[in-house]
């Protein structure tokens, strides 16, 4: 999806924050992972040649369970 494309539609959703294809690619990965997808699968989806792009995305998965658990601290 041409990226002109993606921030027309974005627009037209009144979505409040700025987005690209490249968003949506990495918001796609994270669910994958958090859903428990294995990684192979994962770069097979994003059309990743090595696997150590795709293991971009678990970095970034940590960052968020580390997030998650403090918060849910903070409540208890």
């Amino acid at each position: 999806m041409p990226s002109g494309l993606a921030s027309r539609h974005r627009r037209s959703a009144s979505l409040p924050r700025p987005g690209s294809c490249h968003t949506l690619q990495h918001s796609f990965a994270t669910q994958l992972l958090c859903q428990g997808t294995d990684i192979q699968t994962v770069k097979e989806l994003l059309g990743h040649k090595s696997e150590k792009i795709t293991q971009i995305y678990t970095h970034v998965l940590s960052k968020i369970s580390l997030s998650w658990t403090s918060k849910s601290a903070q409540i208890g």
